[in-house]
């Protein structure tokens, strides 16, 4: 049996080509990426596919994280917290994603899974009454100067490691360094040990890596 897979989830819209850099860093951590797609139906169908994956998945892999961005992070939560029967996930991780919602959702009015990350909406008041399985540790990743979930607060996540990158916005937060090396750092720590090390401090920002 194969490691290790890391399943990518990109935001509304399903443009996959700004994830393109932390897939390939992952790629040359050893590990196995896949990048999946969304449903334009609505994130309860997203999680759906994205839970057929799973499955297939787990026959193959003994390790599986999910890295969701923007939109794909609530489509990972809705898995996890709905369809617990299709989830095999390792761990969890959001990048830039609407937990409590965003006031630039009703902008795509047209669009029903941009509907559902309004603040306050009924999929995200779902969640509220559902607690978080304990043996899925999550990390949720903020962008300082994100201007598409506003407020920035609401991308923070109560059942999760929250790590806020400095200087950084909603596109250029995913395609960065900083943020890979936080999130592998984590994924490595918590179930590789073994091959974990810190890294010094660079320029004030302490970094932990492979």
């Amino acid at each position: 049996m194969t490691e290790k897979l890391i399943i990518l989830s990109p935001g509304w819209g399903n443009s996959t080509w700004h994830m393109k850099p932390m897939e390939h860093r992952f790629r040359n951590e050893g590990f196995d990426v896949m990048t999946v797609t969304n449903d334009h139906r609505g994130i309860r169908e997203s999680a759906i596919n994205l839970g057929i994956i799973v499955q297939e998945a787990h026959k193959k892999y003994s390790h599986i994280s999910f890295i969701g961005y923007s939109m794909g992070g609530i489509v990972g939560k809705y898995l996890i917290h709905k369809l617990p029967e299709c989830n095999y996930l390792n761990s969890y991780i959001s990048v830039s994603s609407p937990h409590q919602g965003t006031q630039t959702a009703g902008l795509a009015f047209w669009s029903k899974p941009a509907q559902e990350m309004r603040i306050d909406s009924p999929l995200l008041n779902d969640f509220k009454n559902v607690e978080w399985p304990l043996q899925i540790p999550a990390l949720a990743i903020q962008a300082e100067y994100d201007k598409l979930v506003m407020p920035v607060e609401n991308s923070f996540f109560n059942n999760a490691e929250n790590i806020m990158i400095p200087k950084t916005t909603h596109l250029s937060v995913i395609m960065g360094s900083r943020a890979f090396h936080e999130i592998n750092s984590w994924i490595s720590s918590i179930f590789f040990p073994e091959s974990f090390k810190e890294m010094p401090h660079e320029k004030g920002i302490g970094l932990t890596v492979r």
